[in-house]
């Protein structure tokens, strides 16, 4: 009879343990930090994806207005002649301050009543003036001094009384606002006095502007346009301490002409306008425009704010886009 042999089962010892269990802690470490690096890419792509996007979409709400600028319906070389109450000293009224709709702000000059909130006092701002939206066409003016109707080809153009508008021709146009009638109809009115704001402080549309109650006369006959009058600023605000970009425009409320603001982009640190003249290869800043009816292209630039958590470098936070005008 064969003799039984037990083999005794022999266990890990203290230092086999300990390597196992250095070699699982240095798997687990690398795992982990491929995974945190892969999760602070995922965030930084995250991050600049969205502001990309964001980005994006102010610069063609801004291109929209700045390639529109000085646009009348008709003409961008003839004379101009604004005849709305208070003109020279509402920044939206007034077309000769913005030499042809358009005027540039460096951080130092910037107006506070672009809108509300305020613009910050170190960005830049920008001014724009154009005829938009709501067009019709003029068939008729009575030719005397004191007419103050606009016969127009159509009842429901969509203008209305209060509106800010602008008629213009081949040779001249003229700002003011309609003061009837209270229904929709073929004609625009352009009376003074009533209880309108800012109102028209004279019947007659002619150049140069004469603020008398039949003032200046200018006739528009056949074929000039009527259009809706546009005023735009550009500007960085702050509010409960986030700054953001804004866009400024006068809104008809009742009788009344109220300036608006909307938020259009929030965490926008610095807005940066640089200016390019038919006369000039360079760009400038707006204090060294010399003619801002020569300006026919600007380039808009954001520096956005980083997302919380998200570190990047500054280059990657600035956003740069050119916009050329097209009424020049």
């Amino acid at each position: 009879m064969k003799a039984l042999y037990w083999v005794k089962q022999q266990g890990l010892t203290l230092v086999e343990l300990m390597i196992a269990m250095v070699l699982g802690l240095v798997l687990i470490g690398g795992v982990t930090g491929v995974f945190i690096a892969n999760q602070t890419t995922y965030r930084v792509n995250e991050a600049l994806s969205s502001m990309q996007e964001n980005a994006r979409i102010a610069f063609q709400l801004m291109a929209h207005d700045i390639r529109s600028a000085g646009f009348s319906g008709c003409t961008n070389n003839g004379s101009v002649s604004n005849v709305l109450n208070n003109a020279g000293t509402a920044w939206w009224a007034n077309w000769q301050a913005n030499q042809a709709g358009i005027l540039g702000y460096t951080a130092a000059n910037v107006p506070t009543a672009l809108g509300s909130p305020a613009p910050v006092n170190n960005s830049e701002a920008i001014q724009l003036m154009f005829g938009g939206g709501t067009s019709v066409s003029i068939h008729d003016h009575q030719p005397n001094a004191s007419s103050a109707v606009l016969f127009v080809n159509r009842a429901n153009h969509g203008l209305a009384r209060g509106d800010i508008v602008m008629a213009c021709d081949d040779n001249h146009t003229a700002i003011f606002q309609m003061t009837g009638p209270n229904a929709p109809n073929q004609t625009v009115v352009h009376n003074t006095g009533g209880s309108q704001t800012p109102g028209n402080c004279s019947k007659g549309l002619g150049f140069p502007t004469v603020c008398t109650t039949n003032g200046s006369p200018h006739r528009f006959g056949n074929n000039a346009m009527l259009t809706r009058f546009e005023a735009v600023s550009w500007y960085i605000g702050a509010a409960n301490g986030v700054r953001s970009l804004y866009r400024g425009t006068p809104r008809r409320t009742g009788n009344n002409t109220a300036l608006a603001t909307d938020e259009i982009l929030r965490g926008v640190q610095q807005l940066t306008f640089r200016y390019l003249e038919s006369t000039n290869t360079a760009l400038r800043a707006a204090d060294n425009v010399a003619q801002w009816s020569d300006v026919i292209a600007v380039q808009v630039q954001l520096q956005m704010v980083a997302p919380a958590n998200v570190q990047l470098a500054a280059d990657a936070l600035t956003f740069t886009y050119m916009i050329n005008l097209r009424n020049r």
